[in-house]
C-alpha cells in the first residue's frame, strides 16, 4: 500500500470510529439492533476474546471505568495496542521511515499470547473464572447505581 493509500485509510478509518464512538455513546448496546450479538457466543456458547467489548466500551465512554473492566478487562490494553500501532505507523508515514523497536515482535507474541490465555481462562466452567466472563447485560439506565 502506497503512503497515500495507508493516509487514506487512516483518515477512513478514523472517520468511521469517531462515527462508531458516537453512536455507541449515545445508545447502549443492549438496547439496539445496531449493536450485533457475538455471532461467536451464538453458535458455540463460548465467550471470545472479544466478548463484553461493546458494552465495556459503552461504559468507558460513559466513565464507569470498573463496570466497563467487568465486561471486558483487556479493552484498555488492546486500545493501548492499537493507539501504539497506528501511531507508529503514522509516524512512519509521515517521516517516510521505519521505526523498529527491539523487542517489538516479542511483545506482539506475548499480547498474542495472553488474549489466547484469556480466551481459554474465561471458557473453563470453575466458579473462580467467573470474574473473566462478562456479566448479563445491564440496562442503560442502571449504569448510574452500578458504580
Amino acid at each position: 500500500m502506497t503512503n497515500r493509500g495507508e493516509i487514506s485509510f487512516f483518515i477512513v478509518a478514523g472517520i468511521l470510529c469517531a462515527t462508531g464512538l458516537v453512536i455507541l455513546f449515545l445508545k447502549h448496546p443492549s438496547d439496539s439492533w445496531l449493536m450485533p450479538r457475538c455471532p461467536f457466543h451464538v453458535l458455540t456458547g463460548l465467550y471470545c476474546p472479544g466478548c463484553g467489548s461493546l458494552r465495556a466500551m459503552y461504559y468507558l465512554l460513559h466513565g464507569h471505568f470498573s463496570v466497563s473492566f467487568r465486561y471486558q478487562p483487556l479493552l484498555v490494553p488492546f486500545l493501548l495496542v492499537i493507539l501504539f500501532v497506528g501511531g507508529k505507523r503514522i509516524y512512519e508515514i509521515y517521516n517516510n521511515s521505519t521505526v523498529s523497536f527491539k523487542h517489538e515482535l516479542l511483545f506482539y507474541k506475548i499480547f498474542l499470547l495472553v488474549i489466547c490465555l484469556f480466551f481459554v481462562m474465561r471458557n473453563i466452567p470453575l466458579d473462580s473464572l467467573n470474574r473473566l466472563r462478562p456479566p448479563e447485560p445491564l440496562p442503560s439506565q442502571q449504569i448510574s447505581n452500578k458504580e
